[in-house]
């Protein structure tokens, strides 16, 4: 059984789309958990009711949590329902209907494959694809976790967020739950964590879900917050804490922490160019002061880089854009995007 771990904190407007696309998968043993983030979950109560489908729970946290705090509970109400494989899943997004039976097949090849994720499809508020990647040529596959961090770690966050990720619900005993104190970076400390001890499944040949990027998500309410820019760093430095000094996994989450800065010098710049120069200078401080002398001259390269390739030619949550064909390489491959 896969139990999908549903947290909702004012998503009542896409939660019905949300939840169908968990009805409509192919996959059918399953349950859903959605905690709801509040003190009123009327809205969501009627939504769910409507839908009908007795696999679908709803409960109320009647108080503010946090976005992981909350991932953590319905993650644990998986768990204790018996699920084998937990599927963390936003309240906006949507699943393609073979979602849940193409990651449990490849998740299904190795005892030892801890984590799965595929890429995604970026919607808008009204469920219009604006950005797709083209990874036909990318294989479905199991990595080793000592190959995926050293591949991978670097880059940031490859996995994508919650919904594009399905871990093995033993992992949690092995390696906990999200650090509630990442509330906008959280899960990529977690997949790191996951990755460093389990082999690590990848979903290719096509995306999984849609992704949805509007101003009301995690992600479109705290760009211009000193959060946006703490947690990217800070998820390097604890990852760096949390490794033998000087192991390969320290030297990689020092790149990562310098690849982390040098984007985060670029959003300042960028923020700059739109004369929102509180927000450069806020950004740039807390980069600054999160850098190691190791990380430092990597994120001065990162920045460098990033304008001489042109920046990233990707949608933003700010600005719709037409689907792009710009081939982009990734960690595990080449894709399209």
């Amino acid at each position: 059984m896969i139990g999908i771990a549903i947290p909702s904190y004012r998503a009542a407007d896409t939660l019905a789309e949300t939840l169908r696309s968990c009805v409509a998968q192919s996959f059918k043993d399953w349950i859903a958990f959605v905690t709801i983030d509040g003190e009123d979950a009327t809205l969501e109560a009627k939504i769910v009711e409507q839908i009908g489908d007795p696999r679908i729970r709803l409960e109320c946290n009647h108080r503010r949590l946090g976005q992981m705090t909350n991932f953590n509970r319905a993650i644990l109400r998986c768990y204790t329902a018996g699920a084998q494989w937990i599927k963390p899943f936003s309240a906006d997004d949507v699943l393609y209907p073979d979602a849940l039976d193409r990651m449990l097949e490849v998740g299904s090849r190795s005892t030892n494959c801890g984590l799965v994720f595929g890429y995604f499809d970026v919607i808008d508020e009204a469920g219009i694809i604006v950005s797709t990647y083209d990874i036909s040529e990318l294989e479905t596959q199991i990595v080793a976790s000592r190959e995926f961090t050293r591949r991978v770690v670097p880059f940031g966050n490859p996995t994508g967020g919650p919904s594009s990720v399905m871990f093995r619900a033993d992992v949690i005993e092995h390696c906990g739950l999200f650090d509630g104190r990442l509330d906008y970076a959280g899960d990529r400390e977690f997949w790191f964590r996951i990755a460093s001890r389990f082999d690590v499944g990848v979903v290719g040949r096509g995306p999984i879900l849609g992704y949805r990027r509007h101003d009301n998500s995690v992600s479109g309410r705290e760009h211009t917050k000193p959060v946006f820019f703490e947690e990217l760093m800070d998820v390097g430095r604890m990852m760096a804490t949390s490794c033998a000094p000087f192991s390969r996994q320290w030297f990689l989450s020092h790149l990562y922490l310098g690849r982390m800065g040098g984007c985060n010098f670029s959003m300042a710049l960028g923020h700059a160019r739109r004369c929102r120069f509180g927000v450069a200078n806020m950004a740039a401080k807390i980069t600054l002061r999160r850098l190691s002398p190791l990380s430092f001259p990597i994120a001065i390269w990162q920045l460098a880089r990033i304008f001489l390739l042109g920046g990233l030619k990707r949608p933003t949550v700010f600005e719709a854009a037409p689907i792009e064909s710009a081939t982009v390489v990734t960690p595990l491959g080449r894709s399209s995007n």
